[in-house]
């Protein structure tokens, strides 16, 4: 049997790849804002806050803030997978969360709508198509055969869309934007503010909400 964690990984990070300001976590401790435990999801997608997101690595490689998608493989895990984690999911705002059913060779793909997920059906042509993530595409077969060029190819198609296209440029405005916001800045009040920026580029774990701290303190 192929071990589909590594693929779900590779699928992930190829996505990455082909994206600007995109991180992936790998079976990463989340810090949760809501709830009383702390998962480890086999996968986390997210868009770095230096690129307009809300979530990042605190220096001990845990994620903070809410990730825009979540993967699981569920094997003897999937009843927890699908009521516990999905609950703590949803509550947390995770706006794609998808689980392999490892047993029964099934793929769920949960969307949120307002205050409930709704279940994801697979287009005509077989493909899974992300909506927070533009060009994040999936077939379930590639990823249960483990098969690596498919899923390579299928990234490729994904990201050559024009949704992909808008999306990239969206996430390379917004870090141009911030660079400049941040260098007038420095400009303005000194170069003593750099190391401050550097510091908080970096993501300083004392700080929940960098980027909100180095404004107010600007």
């Amino acid at each position: 049997m192929v071990c589909l964690t590594p693929t779900c990984l590779f699928w992930c990070s190829t996505y990455r790849g082909f994206t600007p300001g995109v991180a992936v976590a790998d079976n990463s401790t989340w810090r949760v804002s809501v709830g009383d435990s702390d998962p480890q999801p086999d996968a986390m997608v997210f868009v770095r806050p230096d690129y307009g997101g809300g979530a990042y690595f605190d220096k001990d490689g845990c994620v903070l803030g809410t990730p825009e998608f979540v993967a699981e493989v569920a094997a003897s895990s999937a009843s927890y997978d699908l009521n516990i984690k999905r609950e703590l999911y949803l509550r947390n705002r995770v706006a794609e969360y998808v689980v392999w059913l490892v047993n029964d060779n099934r793929l769920l793909w949960f969307e949120l709508h307002g205050n409930e997920y709704q279940e994801k059906r697979v287009d005509s042509d077989g493909i899974y198509r992300s909506v927070v993530f533009p060009g994040l595409w999936l077939d379930p077969s590639h990823l249960f055969d483990g098969d690596l060029p498919a899923i390579t190819r299928l990234a490729q198609r994904g990201t050559s869309t024009s949704e992909h296209s808008i999306f990239a440029a969206k996430l390379r405005f917004y870090t141009k934007a911030e660079s400049n916001y941040f260098q007038n800045r420095i400009l303005h009040q000194g170069v003593g503010r750099l190391w401050q920026v550097i510091q908080i580029n970096h993501f300083e774990p004392d700080d929940q909400n960098p980027y909100n701290a180095l404004l107010t303190g600007l």
